[in-house]
This record gives structure tokens, C-alpha cells and sequence, in this order.
């Protein structure tokens, strides 16, 4: 057994022994020592003995001039060491760790066992937030080792917006597919602070499963979430007027089919989401009652109160019905429902002077219009579905008659504004070849 001080001068003279290894322990720091194999390969490795007094020699790394230097070398040796002094065993740590899962590989699971309990739609924004942010940048270091200022750079990162390319074909500002390529904008302060949160239910999550130790820190915590700019979009008198011209004017042109029109009229009238209303089956309609029982939303079972306008709508609805569809709103295809409503809403919004209105804004009206009359807050989050855990508490105790009266104050202030202009506010186009089988259909797609 060799010794010398290991620099970067004795470490470049080694010549590899073709009989066999053999090494070099340095004299400065007692069990560090580079060993020199055949093939000239130089690796350097720390020494030392557990309490229990195994032997322990854990790999520093390979040498290399400008990537791993004998200054590298001593420095993570003297860390192993000094460790290993104080009674700690940094192989078996380093080992365990290695045995630890990747964030990749646990989101596999953890979106697996999602599935199960999560809305469609919530699970696929999360898998969307996985990979577009968090498995790029964490998918392959291992749970125990994603720190919080790791996870703090990254909310930052994401909170940046950037451009990324996108395969497949875009809608055109109309909704027409163009048959290109297209780059799309991602990331911004709502959409890193949905990330953050969906990593601290992931690590959360981790710690139950057994995963990372029960105590271990969750690297979230602590991390503040952005500010955010509110995205509500309210329409006046004047506009609400326009928007329901321009839905007739639609509607008369043969521009959408009726079930989009009805669909975009009932948005309005209940402050529904927009997949309540397309998932919308007869099954779920309570005529007597006057209420849509859905079984599922993004938040769960939840009932939604009609008011006389929306009700109008589903009576008109049901006389154009198709035998054999289950779906309210009807897509191109037999017996199966209107999968978006972009190309029609394009027009429509278009057509109002309307350009930044976003269908989810009709919610924000619906909600808007409530508020302004005075309904209270606990109502108007009831007609809505909020199921958050405050907003649950709150309305626990509240009687469906109030809530029922509200929807029809509602209904018939929007159906008083909307009348202000051109339109009448409930009304289907006729059953005929161009709105159900024809070319004018296919357009709603």
C-alpha cells in the first residue's frame, strides 16, 4: 500500500499496472486514497469503519482534470469522513437513498391512484402540470433528495411564461383547425401556484404511502404562493344585450347547431360549468322539481336549481331530442354528445364585439348578476356548487327555497337585459337536414 499526498501532479503521473490494481493513500487525510486500475481508469474512494466496526470504502468518483479534480475528491472524502466520525455510516445513507423513488416514478403511481377519485377533467390538468412542468425539471432526481430551494426555483421558473412547441394542429382565431404546428405560450403566477400545490399533495401524499418517512419534511411548505390577477370578466346591460343578439343572429345564420345554442343559452342561465352542461344526460333532468341532479362534477355530486328561462330551454330542448341519445346537448355523431362549443362561441363572441369574453366568464356573470341583487354570498356560492371546505360549512344549513328564488331572480333579470336587444331569448331553430346531419352541424365541432 502506497502513500503520498494526492495532488493533481502525483494523481497524473499514476500509470495503470497492467498485473493488477493497487493504491494510493494520501498521508493528509487519513482514508482517502485513489485507486488505479488496468485500464487506467483512476477513482477515488473514502475509508473508514462503522461503529459496529464494518469495513465501509464508498466510491468518490472517477478523476478527471476538469470534472472531478483530486480538490473535488478531498473535499466530498473529508464530508464522508467527518460523518463517519460522529458515529454516522454515509454508505448505508447514500445506499438507502439510492433505494429511494424517483418523483417520476411515484407520479406514475400517484396519478394512477388519482384516477380513481378525481374528476376527468381535474386529473387531466394535473397530468397536464406534470408534464409540461414538474417531470422536466424533477422526473428523475429522488423524492428524499428535492429540497425546498429546489422546489423554490422552480415555482419561479414556472411563474415566468415561455413559449413551447406543440404538435398537432391549432384552431385558428375563427376555430377552424389551420393543419399547422403551433407554439404555445405556458407557465404564469396561476399556473406555478397550482403546480406548487399539486406537489405538496403529491409529497403529502408520499409520506402516507410510505414512500418517504412519516417525519420527513415536506419541501413545499413554506413556499408563498403568487399573486394573482383575476381573470372575472362582467358584462353590462349594453353587452349582455349584444351577446344575446349575437347568439340569435348565430342561431338564424345556421352557423351552430341548436344544441350548441341551447347549450351556450343554458351556460348563462344556470352558471354551470361548461362539462356540466355538455355531460348533460335527460337521466339528470328533474322536470318535476325543476332541477339538474348530476352525479358528477368537478366537485362532486351537485344539483343545479332552473330557473323559467333554463327550463324554457330543456322543454324546446326535448322536443328536437333524438331517439336512442341520452345527451341533452347532441353532437354530430348518433347518440353521442357536443364535445366543445369553440368554433360557435368564436362567432358568437365575435359577432357581440365580445373578443376576450371566455365561455367560463358566463359563470362569473351568472354569479355576478346574484350578487348585485343582493342574494347573499352563501347562496349564490350554492347555485354555483362551491364545495370548498369553508363554503360547505356555510351552506349546510341552508333551505333549498331560498336558493330556488334566487335562480328565478336571476334568470329573469339576465332574460330582461338579453330582451333589451334584437333576440328573443328562448328560442330553438327548427328541426331541419342542414342542423342535424348536414354541413352546418359538422361546423359546431
Amino acid at each position: 500500500m502506497e502513500r503520498a499526498k494526492l495532488t493533481k501532479a502525483l494523481v497524473e503521473r499514476l500509470q495503470p499496472d497492467p498485473a493488477g490494481r493497487f493504491e494510493v493513500w494520501d498521508t493528509d487525510l487519513p482514508g482517502f486514497l485513489v485507486r488505479i486500475y488496468p485500464n487506467g481508469r483512476k477513482v477515488f474512494f473514502a475509508f473508514y469503519r462503522t461503529e459496529a466496526g464494518d469495513r465501509r470504502q464508498p466510491k468518490l468518483g472517477v478523476y478527471h482534470p476538469e470534472t472531478f479534480k483530486v480538490e473535488t475528491a478531498r473535499t466530498r472524502a473529508s464530508e464522508v469522513l467527518s460523518r463517519a466520525s460522529l458515529g454516522e455510516d454515509p454508505s448505508r445513507a447514500r445506499q438507502e437513498a439510492r433505494k429511494a423513488m424517483t418523483f417520476g416514478r411515484y407520479a406514475v403511481d400517484y396519478m394512477a391512484d388519482a384516477k380513481l377519485h378525481q374528476g376527468a377533467r381535474t386529473w387531466q390538468e394535473n397530468m397536464s402540470r406534470l408534464e409540461l412542468h414538474l417531470l422536466p425539471a424533477l422526473g428523475a432526481m429522488r423524492m428524499n433528495a428535492i429540497s425546498r430551494e429546489r422546489v423554490k426555483r422552480l415555482h419561479k421558473a414556472i411563474a415566468e411564461k415561455r413559449e413551447v412547441e406543440r404538435k398537432g394542429k391549432r384552431r385558428g382565431a375563427g376555430g377552424e383547425r389551420n393543419g399547422r404546428a403551433y407554439k404555445r405560450v405556458i407557465g404564469g403566477p396561476a399556473h406555478a401556484n397550482k403546480c406548487l400545490v399539486l406537489l405538496k399533495t403529491m409529497f403529502n401524499a408520499a409520506r402516507a404511502d410510505g414512500v418517504l418517512p412519516r417525519g420527513a419534511d415536506n419541501p413545499c411548505v413554506g413556499i408563498k404562493l403568487f399573486k394573482e390577477k383575476p381573470r372575472e370578466r362582467y358584462l353590462t346591460a349594453d353587452e349582455l344585450a349584444r351577446l344575446a343578439d349575437a347568439i340569435a343572429e348565430t342561431e338564424a345564420a345556421g352557423e351552430a347547431s341548436p344544441w350548441a345554442i341551447a347549450a351556450i343559452r343554458l351556460l348563462i342561465f344556470t352558471g354551470a360549468r361548461r362539462n356540466e352542461i355538455l355531460t348533460l344526460k335527460w337521466a339528470h333532468v328533474d322536470a318535476e322539481t325543476g332541477r339538474l341532479r348530476l352525479p358528477e362534477s368537478k366537485t362532486g355530486a351537485k344539483v343545479i336549481h332552473l330557473n323559467r328561462a333554463a327550463a324554457d330551454i330543456l322543454t324546446a330542448l326535448a322536443q328536437i331530442r333524438t331517439e336512442g341519445n341520452p345527451y341533452v346537448i347532441e353532437g354530430h355523431k348518433h347518440g353521442e354528445r357536443l364535445i366543445n362549443l369553440t368554433k360557435p362561441w368564436y362567432r358568437i363572441r365575435e359577432r357581440a364585439s365580445l373578443p376576450d369574453l371566455r365561455l367560463h366568464d358566463l359563470r362569473h356573470v351568472y354569479a355576478g348578476v346574484g350578487a348585485a341583487l343582493g342574494l347573499g354570498l352563501p347562496v349564490v356560492g350554492k347555485l354555483l356548487g362551491h364545495a370548498t371546505g369553508r363554503t360547505t360549512e356555510r351552506y349546510a344549513n341552508l333551505a333549498p327555497d331560498p336558493v330556488q328564488a334566487a335562480a328565478e331572480a336571476i334568470g329573469n333579470h339576465l332574460a330582461e337585459a338579453m330582451a333589451r336587444g334584437k333576440a328573443k331569448v328562448v328560442e330553438l331553430a327548427a328541426e331541419n337536414e342542414d342542423t342535424r346531419g348536414g354541413e352546418a352541424r359538422h361546423e359546431t365541432m
